[in-house]
């Protein structure tokens, strides 16, 4: 199963690059619907719950659900609202996904421990249903703003690569959100270490979903487009240099101070991220630049937990957060100088 699981992240992945080329070409409607379809088929595959095969099926229809989803929100909101109004939109989407990521665990689990045979099919009905909804853009509206034309997939990649806060954007968002990932892992591996308990270690991730939720509710409530990079920079030293602490927590408060810091720092960069890909890139580029930034996400989801497992084998987990957070740490402010000694540099 967990080999299923890692290709179905790997092929979500690349197929990320892909879905927004076909944005371009029929808008957010079509994506949406695409995705009420493979999660209803996932909840189906579900009833069969002896059926290895069907769950694995199940599991890859999920990925492809979010997959669909995530880019048909994120480019209707990129595309729809001016620069001002991205930044307040893409933070509240991220108040919604942490507060989601508390909340619907419990509500899935509860449910299916209440009526198991009943849930999938309350899922499929939910599912059936946004199909009749109003898709909220028809296609004719969205052919009337006309539709993108997009370059090579390699030509809008090397804007990237040449472009200082796409770079910037692309690869913090996607580490960052890794590196969060990670933490749903590795606190529990530390509980032993410093002593604290089950119930203490889901405090401590609920909390760090509510600083992620905090975070970006105070930047939708401040949004300032003109300083985009400046801010990403910033929830980076706040989230690592906090994340860095994480070496002398030696029990339940010190490290729920560690992790609701680092949360809060860290939950500015994916609304920022996100932000200043759609300020700063071409419209004939954006599509394939988020993504790839939703590709890193997904590889990045993979591997962290892999390159954690190894780790963890070499040093104490506690140490892992530490050494995460210098190499933030020295990245972040080394391109910071990189930048300041190249405006000086004569033309």
């Amino acid at each position: 199963m967990g080999t299923v699981m890692a290709v179905s992240g790997l092929l979500s992945a690349v197929l990320t690059l892909f879905v927004g080329r076909l944005f371009n070409r029929f808008g957010p409607t079509p994506l949406n619907r695409a995705a009420a379809l493979c999660c209803a088929t996932s909840a189906l595959l579900t009833t069969q719950a002896e059926c290895l095969p069907a769950l694995a099926f199940a599991w890859m229809l999920t990925g492809q659900t979010l997959l669909l989803t995530s880019t048909a929100g994120y480019r209707g909101v990129g595309g729809l609202f001016t620069e001002e109004e991205r930044v307040t939109k893409f933070s509240r989407m991220s108040v919604f996904s942490n507060l989601n990521e508390i909340l619907i665990p419990i509500v899935i689990s509860t449910a299916f421990t209440a009526a198991p045979e009943w849930t999938p099919w309350g899922i499929v009905f939910l599912c059936v249903l946004s199909l009749v909804l109003p898709g909220g853009i028809s296609m004719a509206q969205f052919q009337a703003q006309g539709q993108t034309k997009s370059l090579s997939l390699l030509v809008n990649l090397k804007r990237v690569v040449k472009s200082g806060p796409l770079l910037a954007a692309v690869t913090a968002g996607a580490g960052i959100h890794a590196l969060l990932c990670v933490y749903d892992v590795i606190i529990p591996s530390a509980a032993g270490e410093i002593g604290i308990t089950t119930t203490q270690v889901g405090f401590i991730l609920s909390s760090c979903a509510l600083a992620q939720a905090a975070a970006s509710y105070v930047l939708s409530a401040r949004p300032n487009p003109r300083t985009l990079p400046t801010q990403l920079r910033n929830g980076l030293l706040l989230g690592a240099a906090a994340l860095s602490g994480a070496v002398l927590a030696d029990g339940f408060f010190p490290l729920l101070l560690v992790v609701v810091v680092s949360g809060f720092g860290f939950g500015l960069i994916h609304p920022l991220s996100m932000s200043t890909i759609f300020q700063y890139s071409p419209a004939d580029s954006v599509g394939d630049i988020v993504g790839a930034r939703l590709m890193l996400n997904n590889i990045g989801r993979i591997l962290m937990p892999s390159l954690m497992a190894a780790a963890v084998g070499i040093m104490p987990p506690i140490a892992f957060l530490t050494m995460a957070a210098m190499i933030v740490l020295v990245l972040t402010l080394g391109t910071t100088v990189w930048q300041m000694v190249r405006r000086k540099m004569p033309a």
